[in-house]
């Protein structure tokens, strides 16, 4: 029986048919959900209430003394949150000591764990669920820190998702390491090799001294996973993809801001690792005006990169037709004759003998040439025999080609 365990009177045996193992006179422990050198987690009911109501109790390991003044003032931390509900976080049952070892209880949240969860479920949710999920996991860790501890036992198994209303809990408190002390009750690094190795920052990998800096690393890896459907590191703890100088790939379902905020909160170092949980949660807000303005605003980018493409193409358009034009205004002026026929001035230094009067011309402007020359396309005339002419147009060119028109007379 496990050490700070005890048998309660009337108990009664088990599915196994083992003895039903209780804590406090209580809490009857289910089935261990995780074992640590320091702590151990089950999953129990609570036999106080006549409906049962599933609890977690963590069981810690190390012997104190309850009278000790660390431990009182930790207790008492800890008390002054209770019945003060956390967002993100399962309220705290009871803070009690059994055999010189301590025990928290925590209200079971609903759902299932992140673990438990197909990735590809996870992925097919639409971008404002996936990001109010993360959202409320980094606030759920910002709010711990608020109250003065560190949780630094942050993995898939430790969150806890309810798809169908949208909700998502951290499943209990950590280690609740207090943000003062963090060289007490540290998760070892034998304890980090399971489920929560790729989740732990390098630090803690290496036996460091903890710090609020490690619980931003394995949240932001919690976001990025619940975002994109994948581990950001593709499962690999932080020292060996350190070694490999991999790199997050980027998130489609981010902006920029968000984007920026969630690289840094994954940097390796934690020198560089300098976010607030705060800024970071505010920027993944969920709030159903925030999605519906970033809606509007992408539809509205869009029509407006329409727009401006075909104000550029009108543009174009039209300084293609001023070239052309111009180019046209820039030939020699060209005048027509009655009878429908084009003399073109500008011979002035030929030879006048060879110039025969020309007959009463009138001045057209560029506009009305070219609107000529849009009309004179000929018609081949039949041949003989043949079913009909051929429509051919002639190059407007040919048109232009007889600089003078003789006097027929």
């Amino acid at each position: 029986m496990p050490a700070g365990i005890h048998e309660g009177q009337g108990a009664t045996p088990g599915a196994d048919g083992n003895a039903t193992l209780l804590v406090a006179g209580r809490y009857c422990l289910d089935r261990p959900l995780a074992r640590g050198s320091q702590l151990t987690t089950w999953a129990a009911l609570d036999h106080s209430e006549s409906d049962h109501p599933p609890v977690i109790v963590r069981l810690f390991r190390h012997r104190a003394d309850a009278a000790d003044a660390h431990e009182r003032a930790f207790d008492g931390q800890v008390a002054a949150r209770h019945g003060r509900p956390l967002p993100g976080l399962p309220d705290l049952v009871e803070l009690g000591w059994e055999d010189a070892r301590r025990f928290v209880v925590f209200a079971q949240p609903r759902g299932e764990s992140l673990a438990a969860i197909p990735q590809e479920r996870i992925a097919a949710l639409a971008r404002e669920d996936r990001l109010r999920i993360a959202r409320r996991l980094v606030a759920a860790v910002h709010a711990l820190h608020e109250s003065g501890f560190m949780h630094l036992d942050l993995s898939p198994e430790n969150v806890i998702l309810d798809l169908a209303r949208g909700e998502a809990h951290l499943r209990d408190w950590g280690y609740m390491v207090p943000m003062h002390r963090p060289s007490t009750t540290v998760p070892a690094p034998a304890d980090l090799a399971g489920a929560g190795h790729a989740f732990a920052s390098a630090e803690l990998l290496a036996g460091s001294t903890a710090d609020p800096r490690d619980d931003v690393y394995a949240v932001a890896c919690l976001a990025y996973q619940v975002i994109s459907g994948a581990h950001p590191y593709r499962g690999r703890p932080a020292q060996k993809a350190a070694a490999l100088g991999w790199r997050p790939q980027p998130l489609r379902a981010l902006n920029t801001h968000q984007h920026g905020l969630l690289m840094r909160a994954l940097a390796f170092e934690r020198s560089s690792r300098v976010v607030r949980l705060d800024e970071l949660a505010a920027a993944l807000g969920d709030d159903e005006s925030t999605s519906r303005a970033s809606t509007l605003a992408s539809s509205t980018g869009i029509r407006a990169s329409r727009v401006a493409m075909m104000g550029v193409l009108a543009i174009a358009a039209a300084w293609t037709g001023y070239e052309a034009t111009s180019a046209m205004a820039a030939r020699p002026t060209m005048q027509a004759a009655r009878p429908a026929t084009f003399v073109a001035t500008g011979d002035e230094g030929r030879d006048p003998a060879h110039v025969r009067p020309l007959r009463r011309a009138e001045h057209l402007t560029p506009d009305a040439v070219a609107a000529d020359l849009n009309r004179r396309i000929f018609i081949t005339p039949r041949a003989p025999g043949a079913e009909g002419g051929r429509a051919q147009a002639q190059p407007p060119a040919a048109a232009m080609t007889t600089a003078l028109v003789r006097d027929p007379s």
